[in-house]
């Protein structure tokens, strides 16, 4: 078990199919679930309590390269926008199994967040995800083909954090820039956690 804690910012647009094929046919890239396959667990309190402050508590299990990894994510909304303080947790399969089917939550910094979450978790939703990655004008931007429920979702992002060196209100501008030369005005994508309630 490991446990770190971060300032994470990332935009997200959402694109309808034919924009998401334009845009990565155009950067030669393509979804391939050998690559980046995500499964997205969202945990919730009995009342809901996270999502009235926009806290999201998700498992994700990715197989990239037939690799498979679990990390436990808790993330709090922070004063700047589209901003979290983020704490992940790599857990073992086992303790993904009792989180997904018992909704225990394994030992580590964020089941002892317990003002957080309360201690007492459901499970309300999985999300599958497949992510492409792209890089154009030294920005590394990512697609992700989202289903839920037998629905498809496109989404176009960046993470504003990932790249040291470079000054965060310029990558954001190259990335309202390139959606731009797309006639695509960025609008913040709703956050999954928010959604299918």
């Amino acid at each position: 078990m490991n446990a770190a804690n971060h300032l994470g910012k990332e935009l997200k647009h959402e694109l309808t199919l034919n924009h998401c094929q334009t845009l990565m046919r155009d950067l030669g890239v393509a979804f391939d679930e050998t690559q980046d396959e995500h499964f997205n667990y969202y945990f919730e309190t009995p009342h809901r309590d996270l999502r009235k402050r926009g806290i999201t508590l998700r498992l994700r299990t990715a197989i990239k390269q037939k690799k498979t990894t679990h990390t436990l994510t808790l993330k709090i909304p922070s004063i700047e926008t589209h901003s979290f303080l983020e704490y992940h947790q790599t857990v073992s399969e086992a303790q993904k199994k009792a989180l997904v089917d018992e909704h225990r939550l394994p030992e580590g910094e964020i089941k002892d967040l317990t003002a957080i979450h309360g201690g007492v978790i459901e499970k309300i939703k999985v999300i599958h995800t497949l992510r492409a990655y792209a890089h154009s004008d030294n920005m590394a931007l990512f697609f992700d083909l989202i289903t839920h429920k037998g629905e498809s979702f496109c989404e176009i992002g960046i993470k504003v954090d990932s790249l040291p060196g470079v000054v965060t209100q310029t990558l954001v501008d190259r990335f309202f820039a390139y959606l731009n030369h797309y006639d695509l005005t960025y609008t913040p994508a709703p956050r999954w956690s928010e959604r299918f309630q």
